[in-house]
């Protein structure tokens, strides 16, 4: 039971910094640590959509740059895109919140 649990943490912890390495999620969680500073954190259990769409209601002065990015995030991750990828690194390496 122990050797499971163990085995099961190890797991846990390793596809942990698999996904960490995958650039569109680093590109991604940039973009929402740009959000957070102010004051827009995604919400642990929030799709990327549902985020998108409060973070507009919020602030709707991003709402073009929120949701291209979003478009991008989701089609690198959900639909295997990888062309996208370029185009997600691209607009979070140039995306402010504090516009």
């Amino acid at each position: 039971g122990v050797g499971l649990i163990t085995l099961l943490m190890a797991w846990l912890m390793w596809g942990d910094r698999a996904r960490s390495r995958d650039p569109a999620v680093r590109a991604y969680g940039k973009f929402c640590t740009e959000l957070a500073r102010i004051g827009l954190q995604r919400g642990r259990v929030e799709g990327p959509q549902d985020f998108a769409e409060r973070v507009v209601e919020a602030r709707p002065n991003l709402r073009e740059e929120v949701f291209a990015i979003t478009r991008c995030y989701t089609r690198v991750r959900y639909a295997n895109e990888s062309t996208a990828a370029k185009e997600l690194i691209e607009r979070v390496r140039n995306f402010r919140a504090s516009k």
